[in-house]
């Protein structure tokens, strides 16, 4: 059996250790114990900055040419049949 106790800090006598947690455990209150905290939380608002941003455009021109559009009426020629 091993003198080491991976519970105690070195220089600190398990037995002593020991005896403390009896005493604690005689005295503890058995059972669940529950507490309420009340926790008052600050905070500080942020404040928000920013430069508004000035879109420029150049408007586009459309330019266009009508196109002419030039025919020559075809004649049409026919012969009627005899029947």
């Amino acid at each position: 059996m091993s003198l080491k106790n991976p519970v105690s800090p070195p220089g600190i006598d398990p037995g002593t250790v020991r005896l403390v947690t009896q005493r604690l455990n005689h005295y503890a209150t058995p059972g669940l114990c529950l507490k309420a905290v009340r926790i008052k939380i600050q905070y500080t608002p942020i404040k928000i900055q920013y430069t508004p941003i000035k879109i420029q455009y150049t408007p586009i021109k459309i330019q266009y040419t009508p196109i002419k559009i030039q025919y020559t009426p075809i004649k049409i020629q026919y012969t009627p049949i005899k029947i």
